[in-house]
């Protein structure tokens, strides 16, 4: 079973290695072992928050889309415009399951 909680930076290391290069507001999802087996969060750019995920092969869907319905909850609460930038079928699905419309190259969280 996969949890979900508030990111950390020794997260960030556990699962990339390094630090990203920007701050950012996170998730991490944490199997039975203690390990870091996804992350999502955003960061900040002129005003708009910056949704991304990230997550190990193996990571079952379902538990792939409790993450990010965590993460597009944490960014709905900020009052802000949130986008994300969205590759494949799958993600599209997703994205606009979650609220997400295509505004040219990044998506855009419907208000």
């Amino acid at each position: 079973m996969i949890s979900i909680r508030p990111a950390t930076r020794a997260d960030a290391l556990a699962f990339w290695g390094r630090l990203p290069p920007m701050s950012f507001r996170g998730l991490a999802a944490v199997d039975e072992t203690g390990g870091i087996v996804g992350m999502a969060g955003y960061y900040l750019a002129s005003g708009v928050a910056v949704l991304w995920t990230d997550h190990r092969d193996g990571m079952r869907p379902r538990d792939i889309l409790r993450g990010a319905a965590a993460v597009v909850d944490l960014t709905r609460r900020l009052g802000i415009e949130v986008v994300a930038l969205v590759e494949g079928d799958a993600e599209e699905r997703a994205a606009r399951h979650f609220g997400f419309e295509p505004a040219g190259r990044l998506w855009r969280l419907a208000s």
